[in-house]
């Protein structure tokens, strides 16, 4: 397991968002190769608190070829939590790593 976590660029997540370092339900989308609006409804589905929800999922909208769609900015914990809930190879080497660090 430790050659496949070597492999994984976890910078492909993430975003620089004024003073914070955050991932977006279209980065987690991607990098899990999960269609993005299957990362919506499990965002908007999750069964957390109102205060975990609001602390780490912010709802932001973002242009593309002159539409406006829904995304989610979303925290370190936020991605942890979405991310547990995957599987396959990456989402395991994720899991693992967290449980070690």
């Amino acid at each position: 397991m430790n050659h496949q976590l070597a492999n994984l660029d976890f910078r492909d997540m993430v975003v620089v968002s004024g003073d914070r370092v955050i991932t977006t339900s279209r980065k987690v989308a991607a990098y899990f190769d999960k269609q993005h609006h299957h990362i919506i409804q499990k965002i908007e589905k999750l069964d957390c608190s109102d205060e975990f929800l609001t602390s780490n999922f912010s709802r932001v909208t973002y242009e593309h070829k002159g539409n406006q769609y829904v995304e989610y900015e979303i925290s370190k914990d936020g991605a942890m939590y979405i991310i547990m809930s995957f599987t396959g190879k990456k989402a395991a080497a994720i899991k693992e790593a967290f449980i070690k660090a």
